[in-house]
């Protein structure tokens, strides 16, 4: 049996002949440098932005500098108005609380005189009288507004022993009386049953 003779030198041992390839048909793409999506941010572009704000900031001041200068008199001449009305109502509140009966300076009176505190005048005849379990209280007292305005009426009954004011408390209002009105005055609280006493004050509540 007969083989073919081997291949010579530098063949390739294959029936065919070797295929050249084709050339590549993109041509060589350039290497990307610098930032991607467009050219590097320049610099100082917040320094920008500053000196345009500040722009427009100075031109605004220059423009409605008048504007600004009647917002600051009206500010003040407000702030005027207010401390003059707290002053005013400062001193009205005080000269209420010092007038015989009021807050700072109780009447003294006896059980049943007729006293006024004000343009109110409280009738006589008003009595302190015991109730059972709870002690002495005042079961009834007519009041008269003598003014030109509604006024709504609170006062209190106080128990002096000697110089010292003693925590039984009887406390008397009414509801709003206009000019010339004359109404009931509903007491709560008691004198304690045996509590002794000296004196009786009576002066507004509030």
């Amino acid at each position: 049996m007969s083989y073919p003779p081997p291949p010579s030198p530098g063949s390739s041992g294959s029936p065919y002949p070797a295929q050249p390839y084709p050339a590549q048909p993109y041509p060589a793409q350039p290497i990307a440098t610098g930032y991607a999506g467009g050219p590097p941010p320049a610099k100082g572009g917040g320094k920008t932005w500053l000196w345009i704000l500040l722009g427009v900031l100075l031109l605004l001041l220059l423009c409605c500098g008048g504007t600004f200068a009647a917002c600051s008199a009206g500010i003040v001449g407000a702030s005027s108005a207010a401390s003059s009305g707290l002053e005013s109502y400062s001193s009205s509140s005080s000269a209420s609380a010092n007038k015989p009966g009021g807050v700072n300076n109780p009447l003294t009176v006896s059980e049943g005189d007729s006293f006024t505190i004000g343009d109110l005048s409280f009738a006589s005849g008003w009595q302190l009288k015991a109730e059972e379990y709870l002690g002495k209280g005042i079961p009834s007292m007519t009041v008269t507004n003598n003014g030109s305005s509604s006024e709504s009426v609170y006062i209190d009954v106080m128990f002096y022993e000697g110089s010292t004011k003693l925590s039984d408390e009887i406390s008397c209002s009414a509801s709003v009386l206009a000019p010339g009105e004359s109404g009931q005055l509903n007491c709560a609280g008691h004198l304690s049953e045996g509590q002794t006493y000296d004196t009786i004050k009576v002066a507004e509540a509030y």
